[in-house]
């Protein structure tokens, strides 16, 4: 109950939640006709069910249709009676006595320590810091305590992704997040053999991309829902008409689904807001394609080859149309804020970096790191999370079609046809690329740091001859055979990753334990930051001697009020219940129900 003291009549009337009082009554009808309506809606099976002794016609062959009612109107009326009766008393009393007494022997004693130390005190816990350099040809290894973590694997990526998870099954590190710093190759990879096409092979400072494609496919931009119906031609006497939709994603939609429907051909739609493609990572980490097969199976990941023809497929309608593209970092939610904002910023630049070194301009991709900031709070460690997403970076939709084995999509005869239209207005084709094999490049050379290597699509670790992956694989091989050339090569998809053999990776350890941690490493292995050391002060101050000071005080308040309210009151309801028809829709729906039970058309 509310003080109501000093309250005005209609303040108190308002408290009384007369309104409340109205609305149920007038969700009391609402109900109601949702009775009506259910009820009406439960006998339609008794209308279409055949009856035997009717000749097996239903009632509504017989021309009997189901009853609706509605209130044609409702009358409400409220009245409330109201009598409020308030009584009040206060009363204070108040007393006080002071005494003092003080000897004449007084005693100082102070003492001030200050000690530090690498551990915890043991009343507080906080998160530490630590920071490891590694060299890019090391083998070496960290110790943690005297436990030795050794640097394993064939590339650069998996003694990378290897020793951090060793390191974080250590029980004092939580975290250990790998930040790769990579210098560019000199002199950089170049083509030796004039015949290599940029459509096979693109180069960068830091990365050979082999650029192969097994689909003769196209791309569609969608940038406006049309006036009229548009014709979409794959090659002469096959196309299909699409009709106008209520919204410019639901006409990319229409033509997505006819086109598909068109045996021969696979289309997907892709609308502005929804991810183009999903890429996941594996546990502090940002090195593309490197989660383990259990993650791999709750996300639904993509295989290599699909990511890196996602890559590629992208990479080209970046280039050569100007479309420009996002690509947005995610994190789980565990750890510190801060240090995840971070890994989901490089996991979006990872995923940039794909699409720069297989040929897109660097200026038409944006990114984004988001942390965990849009995960719940209660998500914690989640493969869902650790992933980036491709997106377009304006408000068109692709649709993307693939001609199957036997059926073609012509270049020239596509309508319509927006391969070199730079007005940016309609829809139409944007791109069509034939299937690119890769077969010729065997044999051919390139050149890595003035060294030359020969090309090669031998199947190697389960990847089939001649593609991309192979391609990457082979050269990754050879290029980590020849030691002198102090570059160290690692695949990713389509691409052989190159750095210098001195450049450094940073190894970010984390840890919430309250114990000494002890690092140190050895042959490449180094220890730049060791965690932060912790300081404590403690002040202590003693004092002898007899000194009182008492005071005594009392304070005796009364302070009563007593309310006495009462409310009566009466409602009513009046309404006029009507019979309508169902309307003509519904019927219709009935006798057509009906139909397909029988067979009809």
């Amino acid at each position: 109950m509310n003080d109501y003291d000093g309250m005005s009549p209609g303040q108190v009337l308002n408290d009384a939640s007369v309104a409340d009082f109205i609305k149920s009554l007038g969700l009391g009808i609402a109900e109601a006709q949702k009775a009506l309506d259910v009820n009406s809606v439960e006998q339609l099976d008794a209308f279409i069910r055949p009856i035997s002794g009717l000749g097996g016609k239903s009632l509504l062959e017989l021309g009997l249709q189901p009853a609706f009612y509605h209130f044609q109107h409702a009358d409400l009326s409220c009245s409330l009676q109201l009598s409020l009766k308030v009584q009040k008393s206060f009363g204070v009393d108040f007393g006080i006595e002071a005494k003092y007494e003080n000897s004449d022997k007084t005693k100082d004693f102070d003492e001030n320590t200050l000690s530090q130390t690498e551990g915890f005190s043991t009343e507080r816990t906080q998160t530490r810091t630590a920071e490891i350099s590694i060299k890019g040809n090391s083998r070496g290894a960290m110790q943690i305590n005297g436990q030795s973590v050794n640097l394993d694997g064939q590339s650069l990526d998996e003694r990378i992704k290897n020793f951090a998870e060793a390191v974080r099954g250590n029980q004092d590190i939580s975290r250990a997040i790998p930040v790769q710093q990579p210098t560019a190759i000199s002199p950089p990879p170049q083509k030796v053999s004039d015949d290599i096409s940029d459509d096979e092979v693109v180069f960068t400072p830091n990365s050979v991309a082999f650029l192969g494609n097994k689909f003769n496919r196209a791309t569609i931009i969608i940038r406006e829902n049309p006036s009229s119906s548009e014709t979409y031609q794959l090659k002469t006497n096959t196309s299909v008409d699409v009709e106008p939709d209520t919204n410019t994603k639901g006409f990319a939609t229409k033509v997505a689904n006819a086109i598909d429907a068109i045996e021969g051909y696979k289309a997907s739609v892709y609308p502005h807001e929804e991810p183009l493609g999903q890429f996941y990572f594996g546990v502090n980490l940002d090195i593309p394609y490197s989660n383990n097969a259990a993650d791999k199976q709750r996300t639904n990941e993509l295989s290599t080859q699909e990511s890196s023809e996602l890559i590629t497929l992208y990479a080209r309608v970046i280039k050569n149309r100007g479309i420009k593209m996002k690509v947005i970092g995610h994190a789980s939610r565990t750890g510190t804020e801060e240090l995840n904002q971070d890994l989901s910023k490089r996991r979006a630049e990872s995923i940039k970096q794909l699409l720069v070194n297989s040929g897109a301009p660097a200026s038409m991709i944006s990114t984004e790191g988001k942390g965990f900031n849009d995960a719940p709070a209660s998500d914690g460690e989640n493969p869902l999370r650790r992933k980036a997403e491709i997106l377009l970076d304006e408000s068109v939709h692709l649709v993307t079609v693939d001609a199957l084995q036997g059926h073609v999509i012509n270049k020239s005869q596509v309508l319509p046809n927006k391969q070199s239209d730079t007005t940016s207005q309609g829809n139409g084709f944007i791109y069509v690329l034939n299937a690119v094999s890769l077969n010729n490049l065997n044999n051919k050379q390139i050149s890595i740091k003035g060294t030359n290597f020969t090309l090669s699509g031998t199947a190697v670790d389960g990847l089939e001859t001649n593609s991309p992956e192979a391609f990457a694989a082979n050269l990754t091989k050879d290029v980590n055979a020849l030691n002198a050339l102090a570059v160290e090569a690692t695949r990713r998809g389509h691409i052989a990753y190159l750095s210098n053999a001195s450049d450094e990776v940073k190894l970010i350890l984390v840890s919430e334990s309250s114990r000494e941690i002890n690092l140190s490493g050895s042959d490449g292995v180094t220890v730049k930051t060791n965690f932060t050391r912790t300081q404590t002060q403690t002040t202590r101050k003693e004092r002898e001697g007899n000194t009182t000071v008492a005071v005594g005080a009392s304070l005796n308040v009364r302070y009563s009020r007593q309310f006495e309210m009462e409310i009566t009151g009466n409602s009513s309801i009046s309404a006029r219940l009507v019979s309508v028809p169902p309307p003509t829709e519904f019927v219709e729906s009935m006798q057509a129900i009906l139909n397909d039970k029988k067979g009809g058309s």
